[in-house]
């Protein structure tokens, strides 16, 4: 059966293409950032604040999370201080962990020796990058089918009995 370009299903194909690729560009970033990472080096460090604040917008509006947390640690005699806890960085209720810690904790960190003022608490990708990449791959197989005939569209909208 050969495919018939129709314009009605324009939005579909865009839509597959930009968020298959987002997703798609997310996970393998992050998956990518932990097979090239240029943070080797552990130091110790000392949890300088952590804490998460729940906010709500106006009366009755939606209450997000805002994660606090900051460390300090030193490196060839110089101190440095930094907010990173793990690639995710508080996305998420939960803060990724960086919760976990009270102030005063000493934590291991991992640290870039070339720029020291580059640190990380957490090291690797999550499975939501893995779970990313899955969808946007699947979002991207899904067009192909449908560009090549191989699933059928229903944005027509007409069906044939037979």
């Amino acid at each position: 059966m050969a495919y018939v370009f129709r314009r009605s299903d324009i939005g579909l194909y865009l839509g597959l293409l930009i968020i298959g690729g987002l997703f798609a560009a997310w996970g393998g970033w992050g998956i990518g950032v932990y097979l090239w990472d240029p943070l080797t080096l552990e130091v110790d460090g000392i949890v300088i604040e952590s804490r998460k604040e729940s906010k709500t917008k106006g009366s009755g509006g939606a209450t997000h999370v805002v994660c606090h947390f900051r460390y300090g640690y030193s490196y060839q005699g110089r101190s440095y201080t930094s907010e990173i806890h793990d690639f995710m960085n508080g996305v998420g209720g939960d803060c990724n962990g960086a919760g976990n810690y009270r102030r005063g904790d000493p934590i291991r960190i991992y640290i870039n020796p070339d720029q020291p003022q580059q640190s990380i608490v957490e090291k690797g990708w999550t499975i939501r990058h893995l779970l990313a990449l899955l969808a946007g791959l699947a979002l991207w197989w899904r067009l192909h089918a449908l560009l090549n005939g191989s699933w059928p569209s229903y944005s027509s909208g007409s069906k044939t009995d037979a």
